[in-house]
């Protein structure tokens, strides 16, 4: 395996162009996780200089359940580092039995007995520590990695409790993602951006791996769980947000992953599987820190692929406007010490030129 590339040093030739179930007995403080994290997970990020991140693993073959760190794995297209880099995540507690060796597998027809129901804001004010299952109503799908749940590869669904928001701060503590595992994502295949949809799931602070520390939604094997369309919208993006608005600290602590719209930036595209760096229109790109570079990535798109870009990754491309979920991508090989953030458009429209 190649080694992933360190997201600042690329950014040089930037600055000079632009100037689920109720009945689950996991004993949670000894076995939090109950996800395989091995996989050949990739971000696409920009082409960099020789500062590099310590080398990656190996790969163990599918299928296997994932982290909610991953964004994928090689055989289902996920986010690709350059030259087909790949970022393999470390290895967590076993996701446990196939999910249908129990027929049970909830349905989400119904609040389960025993089961709080909550809202987001109440999820994000209780900060569990650990996974706490919960049922939640009227939320509304912003976003499926590669467009749709499919069997036997980790998805991750965007979700947010109403349409849209009257500004980036409105939208504070109203988004979280749900990871649904490999092995579970067959529950989830009939997902569709828009649906309004009633969730059963495992709401903590994930903490397996020392370099992850988001807020969100779980649902594997052991952590069972379901969403069911209950109702469809049309998800509108916040406006007037600007690239600076889009911080770890706003992810991890404040926003989550909203579905937001950016006006008047540039970038390079290059190979459509990648990422790439995004900066202001018409001023310099600031090195300030990896924690203010934000990325177009293609991970949500179908198939996890840009189309009708330059290829080359020395093209300026200008942009009237980007909608897209905001999001955080964390490689595990690095200790944590590198998170990078991201937008995802959800297909081609999202994405308008100058």
């Amino acid at each position: 395996m190649t080694r992933l590339v360190a997201i600042s040093v690329a950014f040089l030739g930037v600055v000079s162009t632009a100037c689920g179930s109720s009945d689950s007995t996991t004993d949670y403080a000894s076995s939090p996780g109950s996800d395989v994290g091995v996989d050949a997970a990739q971000e696409a990020l920009p082409d960099g200089a020789d500062e590099a991140l310590p080398p990656d693993g190996g790969a163990v073959d599918a299928p296997q359940d994932l982290e909610p760190v991953l964004e994928g794995s090689t055989d289902t297209g996920a986010d690709v580092l350059p030259d087909g880099q790949a970022d393999v995540q470390e290895a967590s507690v076993s996701d446990g039995p196939e999910p249908d060796a129990n027929p049970s597998w909830p349905t989400c027809d119904a609040q389960p007995p025993g089961v709080a129901d909550q809202t987001l804001p109440e999820i994000w004010s209780a900060n569990p520590d650990s996974p706490t299952e919960v049922w939640i109503t009227g939320l509304y799908v912003t976003a499926i990695s590669r467009g749709k749940c499919s069997a036997g590869a980790a998805c991750q669904v965007f979700l947010q409790d109403a349409l849209t928001y009257a500004s980036f701060q409105g939208g504070a503590h109203h988004a979280m993602k749900l990871f649904v595992s490999g092995n579970t994502a067959k529950h989830f295949e009939s997902l569709a951006v828009g649906d309004r949809v009633n969730v059963l799931a495992h709401a903590w602070r994930y903490n397996v791996n020392p370099s992850q520390r988001e807020l969100l939604l779980q649902v594997n094997s052991s952590l069972r769980g379901c969403a069911k369309k209950v109702g469809s919208g049309e998800p509108t993006p916040i406006e007037g947000v600007a690239l600076t608005d889009l911080t770890v600290e706003a992810y991890e602590n404040t926003h989550g992953p909203l579905l937001v719209k950016v006006d008047g930036v540039s970038g390079k595209p290059g190979v459509p599987s990648e990422t790439f760096a995004l900066w202001k229109t018409g001023g310099p790109f600031v090195d300030a820190g990896l924690e203010t570079v934000v990325s177009l990535s293609p991970y949500f798109l179908p198939g996890g692929v840009f189309s009708g870009l330059p290829t080359n990754a020395t093209t300026v491309v200008s942009f009237s406007s980007i909608v897209g979920v905001f999001g955080l991508f964390v490689p595990s090989s690095d200790g944590g010490s590198a998170k990078y953030l991201m937008l995802y458009p959800r297909t081609m429209d999202d994405v308008s030129l100058l």
